[in-house]
């Protein structure tokens, strides 16, 4: 989970940025930190990239990760996982940069204090938190030191915890190393002195779909509003309703300053539409280059689920060994057969039908999304159709959710972008 982010300090004197309390602090090679007022304005810049080597952030019109930091603020944290009770944290609002065109930054001021009196870390409004002499800070992109995921429910089938995606919850972590009061005014005085972030989460999105895999090409698959009927007459796609549940390698909480997972996490999922079916909808998958072969071109037409662009799933992993190996992360699949003049009930798990969809070759690397692409044939939906419950329109019928057999080969594929 290495993904570099760095945040550039522009050098004092050379943009007139910086300032100081008194005059010659430093004397010879070594800095003697004198007691006065150090302040800077921070350019926020990184690099776009795959590779651990590059600087990816924020998430762009395709879904993929840019070189735009995702948040309006950073945070400057004590260097501790808030158990002592006196976490410190003080919320720096990003601004435009003059010196810099186009870049966004922040502006921070550092006051050292006198004899053993520590240093306080102010923000442009004058907000301020104090450290002690031998006290540390982080720079971090989330405002708490422990994060914690919205659990709401149970999964129907394995008894998992599941949890719902939350904004502001399930957002980017980024977090820096550790700071110490000497650290940072030796950084604040360097020609281009940076701080870099590591990235501690990963994205997911889906694209799930019911199409002619039986008939067609390994690549290509083609269902639409008009021959949908020639597949499974007397129906149409808003008949059936699904969600999804991700995981289990999800976790409940995650210490973000000592980037770990308490043992006794269990693992956990995550599930679609805040949990509620919805009506499958026409989705569309073409990609190229999208394995080892460059020249392959997946053209894959649907109905089902697809994750939206803003929508992407983003949380830290639960690597722990108790939970599962990371190449049993599953997709479950939930669909019902509710066409017009049944009763339509979208939070209830009655009627169900449900299928595992296993996903190889997922990896722990952070700084991806994990593209998650699965066709299954339209004839699977059959079974649902022929359920008696289904058939008759009734409220005889199964109260837990049933397995569905599939009788057809599935298409996955996993990229990570």
């Amino acid at each position: 989970m290495k993904k570099i982010i760095s945040i550039l300090l522009i050098a004092c004197g050379i943009f007139s940025a910086c300032s100081s309390g008194d005059e010659d602090f430093f004397k010879g090679d070594i800095p003697e930190i004198a007691p006065g007022v150090y302040s800077c304005d921070l350019v926020i810049s990184s690099e776009a990239g795959k590779s651990s080597e590059h600087v990816t952030r924020g998430i762009d019109g395709l879904g993929n990760f840019t070189n735009e930091y995702p948040s309006n603020y950073i945070y400057v944290h004590s260097a501790d996982n808030g158990e002592g009770g006196d976490h410190k944290v003080l919320t720096v609002p990003l601004k435009e940069v003059v010196f810099c065109d186009g870049c966004r930054g922040v502006h921070l001021e550092m006051e050292v204090n006198e004899g053993e009196g520590g240093y306080t870390i102010r923000n442009s409004k004058g907000e301020s938190i104090t450290l002690g002499e031998d006290e540390e800070v982080y720079f971090s992109s989330y405002p708490e030191a422990y994060w914690h995921a919205d659990k709401v429910y149970e999964s129907p089938v394995t008894g998992s915890d599941v949890f719902n995606q939350t904004e502001g919850v399930n957002e980017e972590l980024l977090k820096s190393e550790t700071y110490s009061k000497e650290d940072l005014v030796n950084l604040l005085q360097q020609g281009a002195p940076q701080i870099t972030l590591t990235r501690h989460c990963t994205g997911f999105r889906t694209t799930f779909m019911f199409t002619n895999v039986k008939y067609s090409g390994e690549h290509n698959y083609n269902v639409s509003e008009n021959s949908w009927e020639e597949y499974l007459p007397g129906t149409k796609p808003s008949d059936f309703y699904i969600k999804l549940y991700l995981g289990p390698n999800f976790c409940h909480d995650y210490d973000i300053f000592n980037n770990t997972v308490p043992t006794t996490d269990q693992g956990g999922y995550y599930v679609t539409n805040n949990n509620e079916y919805e009506p499958l909808e026409q989705v569309v998958y073409t990609t190229s280059g999208a394995t080892s072969d460059p020249t392959l071109v997946y053209t894959y037409w649907g109905f089902g689920y697809g994750t939206e662009t803003g929508n992407i799933l983003m949380a830290p992993l639960n690597l722990n060994e108790h939970v599962g190996d990371i190449h049993e992360f599953s997709i479950y699949v939930f669909i019902k057969y509710m066409p017009e003049g049944s009763e339509i009930n979208t939070t209830s798990d009655e009627n169900s039908m449900w299928l595992r969809v296993p996903i190889p070759d997922m990896t722990d690397l952070a700084n991806r999304v994990h593209n998650l692409i699965v066709a299954l044939d339209i004839h699977e939906l059959e079974n649902i159709i022929n359920q008696p419950a289904a058939t008759g329109f009734t409220r005889v019928g199964w109260s837990e959710p049933r397995e569905l057999k599939l009788k057809y080969p599935v298409k996955v594929i996993s990229i990570e972008e």
